[in-house]
Order: C-alpha cells, then sequence, then structure tokens
C-alpha cells in the first residue's frame, strides 16, 4: 500500500441490496471506480429522511470471479454475493488503516464517521 496515496474517496459510489451484480459492474464502469459499497435503506420514524446503512461491499474482482464461474450477473443479487459485515475504523490515520487491511488480508477499507446511516 502506498501510505501517500489519498486515503479517502470522497464520492462513494453505492448500490442498494437489491441490485443486480450486472448493474454494479455497470455502475462500476460508468463511475470508473474499483468497488460498490452495498447498502440498506432505513426510514426515520415519523420523518421522510431515508438513511442508507453500509453492509458489504463488491468488487471488480468479485465480479471476474463471478464471470469466471459463469453465473448470470443479471439475475445474481448484491445481497446474496457481497463480502459482508463492514468494520469500522474507529481511527483515521493511514497506518491504522494499512495495519487493518493487511491483518484482514483486504485491499478495500469503508470508513464511516456517520455509522448510523448516509443521509438521501
Amino acid at each position: 500500500m502506498n501510505l501517500n496515496a489519498p486515503l479517502i474517496e470522497a464520492n462513494v459510489i453505492s448500490a442498494l441490496m437489491n441490485a443486480s451484480v450486472l448493474e454494479i459492474a455497470q455502475l462500476m464502469g460508468e463511475n470508473r471506480v474499483s468497488c460498490i459499497v452495498i447498502t440498506e435503506e432505513n426510514r426515520e420514524k415519523n420523518s421522510q429522511a431515508v438513511a442508507r446503512n453500509p453492509v458489504g461491499i463488491i468488487t471488480e474482482r468479485d465480479i471476474m470471479r463471478f464471470q469466471g464461474l459463469q453465473m448470470n450477473l443479471e439475475k445474481l443479487s448484491a445481497h446474496h454475493v457481497m463480502s459482508s459485515p463492514l468494520f469500522l475504523l474507529s481511527q483515521d490515520s493511514r497506518l491504522s488503516a494499512h495495519q487493518e487491511m493487511q491483518r484482514r488480508q483486504v485491499g478495500r477499507l469503508v470508513v464511516s464517521w456517520n455509522w448510523k446511516g448516509w443521509e438521501l
């Protein structure tokens, strides 16, 4: 990992849990990203506000694996194949993020300071 590379991508692309893997692959291509955060919607009681809580992730490597297994990406839903659960990183330093990624053997890390939900 390049510790001098940007730590945070401000424009995180997300999709709902019921999106097809084909739709997610198309989102990756359209937005030139290598992963999509999978979210679920939670409507606040007595409010119009909808929170989108991050619950998983799908990477381009996952998409390639599904294609290699000749799975039907149009009929495959994100919630069946996403990597989950996501974990919250409580420290925001590059070193701690790098160490956590190595410990968990992952190439991407989702960080959210508002873990209760992203407002739409």
